[in-house]
């Protein structure tokens, strides 16, 4: 996963959008990374929480690449269709 990925699927987003919303969408655009990720780590919650971890870590609060905004945290299903907490995020 790079900033560009990144970029490019938060560009196919909501200016409101939560990471769940992310997720989905970087894994239609971008399967064989999201494959990848899930290799990396041997588990799909772990993979998750990296994308989650890359996100703030790029996001306003710190290095500003992904012009986005860490909104707090709630729950919305996730790629399973299960209730799971997550991040709420607003383009800037």
């Amino acid at each position: 996963m790079n900033i560009q990925q990144c970029t490019t699927v938060i560009g196919n987003l909501q200016n409101d959008f939560d990471s769940h919303d992310f997720i989905l969408k970087f894994l239609e655009k971008y399967p064989v990374e999201y494959g990848k990720l899930l290799i990396k780590y041997k588990n799909v919650n772990t993979a998750h929480a990296e994308i989650g971890r890359f996100l703030l870590d790029n996001s306003e609060q710190y290095l500003n690449h992904l012009k986005i905004e860490y909104k707090g945290e709630h729950e919305s299903l996730n790629i399973f269709g299960n209730m799971s907490p997550c991040a709420k995020w607003h383009k800037k």
